[in-house]
């Protein structure tokens, strides 16, 4: 019922079987499911604007699954280059502030953690381009054991140098991603080291580049209110996510969408991610994780 919607790579395995199971259960009406989502992501239905934020992690030609391809990184930036109007970040926040307009099919590029092949394969690229990106840099150099964790295929960071460099370009940005990537809702109860996650990433920054980070991305996009107010009183401008959706006046300035780009997505699905498609997918990703609790 679900192989065409599953090779397209809309559904995963989970997913794909949850809808089957909830069919079978009558929990989800028995109609054309399949249809519906590919539908879903051609764009059939078009909102208002299309704007949109991407999250990257790596470009290279490795096998970790957050990593993008070199070849394939090139063709996305010559589509969006083609059809997208790609603007600096801090264009996405003042939009959701109603303090500027953004023309439709507007889209802002990001990067996590901060990996040295931003420099070697972005970088060029955005010069010979002048695109604007923003990188949300966790500071922490040390290899301890959630180092290890998060960059399981030994990923080279950043130099400091090299991020001056592209600091000093004028294209790139450089935002707080915590110190060690800590998940914050795991140390909420601890305020102490709350703090310290936050505020040693943000001065290491300020310190090293001359410049106080407005912006913070949640590390494995955990949050809840809570930390959401937190950031807030931390004096933060805004704060991105990892769930995905368009961008819109009015949203929460501290639960920001991005939809991540990884080795999964092949390129019919990120131009499909780009589109109205990436909300009704949402909502519809949301209703199976329910059921399938």
């Amino acid at each position: 019922r679900l192989s065409k919607t599953h090779s397209l790579g809309i559904l995963s395995n989970t997913e794909e079987g949850a809808f089957e199971w909830g069919i079978a259960k009558g929990k989800i009406p028995d109609i054309d499911w399949k249809s519906v989502v590919v539908s879903a992501h051609i764009g059939v239905v078009k909102p208002e604007k299309e704007i949109t934020v991407l999250m990257y992690h790596s470009i290279g030609d490795g096998d970790w699954k957050l990593s993008v391809s070199k070849q394939e990184f090139k063709k996305q930036i010559e589509y969006l280059k083609k059809e997208y109007n790609i603007v600096s970040l801090d264009k996405i926040v003042f939009y959701i502030k109603k303090e500027i307009n953004l023309p439709d099919k507007s889209v802002a590029i990001t990067f996590d953690d901060g990996y040295k092949d931003i420099y070697e394969e972005v970088f060029p690229v955005i010069k010979k381009e002048e695109i604007p990106i923003a990188i949300f840099l966790t500071t922490n150099q040390e290899k301890d054991e959630n180092y290890r964790k998060l960059r399981a295929k030994n990923l080279e960071r950043l130099s400091q140098n090299e991020l001056k460099e592209m600091q000093e370009s004028g294209l790139v940005a450089i935002e707080a991603h915590g110190h060690k990537h800590l998940n914050l809702l795991e140390i909420a109860g601890d305020e102490k080291e709350l703090s310290r996650e936050i505020e040693e990433n943000r001065n290491l920054i300020e310190k090293n580049l001359n410049y106080r980070p407005r912006f913070y991305a949640y590390a494995y996009g955990s949050k809840n209110n809570k930390i959401m107010r937190y950031i807030e009183q931390k004096g933060f401008e805004a704060a991105f996510s990892i769930s995905e959706g368009l961008i819109r006046p009015g949203a929460d300035l501290f639960s920001i969408k991005r939809v991540q780009v990884d080795k999964a997505m092949n390129f019919l699905l990120f131009k499909m991610r780009l589109t109205g498609a990436v909300d009704l997918n949402r909502k519809f990703i949301d209703k199976v994780r329910k059921i399938w609790k």
